[in-house]
Parts: C-alpha cells; structure tokens; sequence
C-alpha cells in the first residue's frame, strides 16, 4: 500500500458530499438560514468564522459587501 491509498476506494462525488457534509447545520451569516441539505449548500460562500458556522449565502454576502 503506497502513502496515498486508505485501504478503501471513493469516489470523486461521494468524496465532496461527505467533504460538504460537514457544513451541514450551519447556518447563513447574515439571514440565518439553516443549510440541511446538500442543495443547500449550492450557493454559499465562505464567510468565516463566526457563532453559527462559516457560511453566509451568495445573496446575503453580495448584499453586504
């Protein structure tokens, strides 16, 4: 086994859902809407760090720029 392999293979898709999984719960930075599902998650933006997560939608965030 190179330093590469897991022991498992995964897809390329089923790697980014479980990777946007964990943004799951989060909630927008300045409407506060909770992204539940992965469709969710399509227009958002990184917003950084703050009390509910680390997200904000793409709206909210243009608005605010």
């Amino acid at each position: 086994m190179s330093d590469k392999e897991v022991g498992f293979l995964v897809s390329e898709d089923a790697a980014v859902k479980l990777a946007l999984s964990m943004y799951l719960g989060e909630k927008c930075k300045f409407c506060g809407k909770e992204y539940k599902t992965l469709q969710d998650l399509e227009n958002t933006v990184w917003a950084d760090y703050y009390d509910n997560g680390r997200l904000a939608c793409k709206e909210c965030w243009q608005k605010a720029a």
